[in-house]
């Protein structure tokens, strides 16, 4: 009997990685910025994923443009390739909806809080976004899913490290937030609501955080003279 058995290896070009090498998030980011701006712009947007094979996907990513940087990416024939390019895209449309979507309200300690869930990790380019949006303002960003905030003040991001309880909302969010709700419930017309084009242009999974579509419309008591706000 033989016992002096064959070197086996994977055949060539192939991502088999059963025994992968352990890649690193700062080599992998390196590499990042080594490639043109187009491919930068999707890997970025994939690193917001929560997958933990991100970073092996990524290096097989870089190593299939390396070899094939006469053909565009996109028609390269590779499962990862088309995997990473797709879910770019849905994070950048998550993206620029939530820019839309997002609503803050006034707490008390003047800070605007604004609360969301998202597939993905976007709380960063969100709270960058709303900072040069509003740069005098103060700012608390916070995704409950993944139970971080980051606090946005002249411009500058920082991030919170407990988010426990919030203050309350302030007399004037209260009315100005139910005041909203009760315009939108009086100009509502029953007879022709279209659930479907409500979903599509606001996904269901939005909708828990939108003024519009919680709470009741009755109007609390405020005290003072309401003329100056």
């Amino acid at each position: 009997m033989n016992n002096n058995l064959p070197e086996k290896q994977p055949p060539e070009k192939t991502d088999w990685l059963l025994f992968p090498q352990e890649i690193s998030r700062d080599d992998i980011e390196k590499e990042i910025k080594k490639t043109p701006i187009a491919i930068q712009k999707i890997l970025n947007y994939y690193l917001l994923t929560d997958f933990e094979s991100k970073y092996e996907e990524i290096h097989l990513f870089l190593k299939h443009f390396n070899e094939n940087k006469k053909i565009p990416i996109a028609k390269i024939n590779n499962p990862v390739i088309y995997k990473i390019i797709k879910t770019a895209r849905s994070i950048q449309r998550q993206i620029h909806k939530l820019m839309g979507l997002l609503r803050f309200r006034e707490i008390e300690g003047g800070y605007l809080y604004a609360s969301f869930t998202s597939d993905f990790n976007i709380i960063g380019p969100l709270s960058l976004h709303f900072s040069r949006r509003f740069p005098e303002e103060k700012l608390i960003i916070h995704d409950t899913k993944r139970r971080k905030a980051l606090f946005v003040e002249k411009g500058k991001l920082y991030e919170v490290v407990s988010l426990n309880t919030l203050p309350s909302d302030t007399d004037e969010e209260s009315f100005f937030r139910q005041l909203w709700q009760r315009y939108h419930q009086n100009i509502s017309i029953t007879e022709r609501e279209n659930k479907k084009l409500q979903r599509q242009n606001i996904p269901l999974k939005f909708q828990h955080w939108l003024t519009e579509f919680k709470g009741s419309c009755a109007l609390p008591q405020l005290d003072g003279n309401r003329e100056n706000i």
